[in-house]
């Protein structure tokens, strides 16, 4: 599925590329996709590789803040170097005049931890601080989230929330997972219904995002299922042409469905039916694990590819040089950070194994 997560993260590249003139699938889309993955992963490591839980959450920070800090770094020496970003001006950090907000946001940044929810809030102009604003209207001077340096990192800070529960969840028997599945997709229509914003109420809700987790989930622990009522050949043969489905539907999704709810549905369900196949036929091929590995650094490098981009080279600014050299910040990304780093993260894991 290495190849299916590298397509997703560059939908949001495309996403974030003014004036891209492409759309693959909407990028909001596409992160969620991206928590159904997560889910089925998770189960599956969580399945037969840790014997700790602590092991597991270690080695989840290890897979995710090293190349965060690392570009988050970046992106604050872009930021005081060029005077701006992409969202933010540095003479606009002067707002935050108030203690509180300030470390707030400074902790948000360092941490991932409920960046989320600094969506929910503007900069008062008059007293300097974080103040509601449940309707999303902007109503202040700035929106607090230009403030995170990274600001598309706040989907970690969900992915965070559902590391924090999954051991607790993911060997449960299928039903307590599907009922709580339910649960959290009721409270998702809920908010669709009611029709707030959203952004804020369903996209920035961990109780309306843990469905597609745990959809995931479901999909990992129904797969010795689904691999033994169509048979081994078979299902591998179903992989394949479920993921070049996939891939054209990543493709054309936007085109198809924009960001309509049946639309969403259309490719979360798709996805959860076939990574079961996808798996079975491409789970031990190194090359597509290595295509997938990219997905990360290219999810988190490309805001500051593309302000770099945007203020040394705007006459470059196409979205096929956002997309390569997001590629290639990614794989140097990689090979520094990402590449040793795991290399310790399977150190832990076979030492916590003996």
């Amino acid at each position: 599925m290495g190849i299916l997560r590298l397509l997703l993260a560059i939908s949001v590249v495309i996403h974030h590329t003014p004036n891209a003139g492409i759309a693959f699938t909407n990028g909001g889309v596409a992160v969620q996709a991206f928590y159904v993955i997560s889910g089925y992963f998770i189960a599956m490591v969580l399945s037969g590789k840790y014997s700790a839980y602590t092991t597991f959450y270690i080695n989840r920070g290890l897979r995710l803040y090293p190349v965060y800090l690392v570009v988050l770094l970046l992106s604050a020496i872009q930021l005081f170097v060029a005077g701006s970003n992409r969202y933010l001006k540095v003479e606009q950090i002067e707002l935050v005049s108030d203690p509180l907000s300030a470390f707030a946001l400074i902790f948000a940044n360092l941490t991932l931890i409920g960046q989320e929810w600094i969506v929910w809030f503007d900069v008062d102009g008059q007293t300097g601080a974080l103040t509601p604003d449940l309707t999303a209207s902007s109503a202040g001077p700035v929106t607090a989230w230009r403030f995170l340096l990274v600001p598309q990192a706040w989907t970690l800070s969900l992915e965070l929330a559902f590391y924090s529960v999954a051991p607790f969840l993911v060997k449960r028997h299928v039903g307590v997972i599907a009922a709580v599945a339910v649960a959290s997709l009721v409270i998702r229509m809920c908010w669709e219904v009611a029709g707030v914003d959203y952004n804020l109420w369903v996209r920035r809700m961990f109780a309306s995002e843990l469905c597609l987790f745990l959809l995931g989930v479901l999909a990992f622990r129904l797969t010795p299922s689904f691999v033994a009522f169509t048979g081994a050949r078979r299902a591998r043969t179903i992989g394949f042409a479920s993921l070049a489905a996939l891939v054209a539907l990543v493709c054309v999704h936007s085109t198809l469905f924009g960001v309509t709810a049946m639309g969403r549905a259309i490719l979360f369900f798709s996805l959860a039916i076939s990574l079961p196949f996808i798996h079975h036929a491409l789970g031990r091929n190194s090359i597509d694990r290595r295509i997938g590995d990219l997905s990360y650094p290219v999810y988190i490098v490309h805001i500051l590819v593309i302000a770099s981009i945007r203020q040394w080279a705007p006459d470059h600014a196409g979205v096929a040089v956002m997309i390569a050299a997001t590629l290639i910040a990614a794989i140097i990304l990689y090979l520094l950070i990402d590449r040793p780093v795991d290399a310790l993260r399977q150190r832990l894991v076979a030492v916590s194994a003996t």
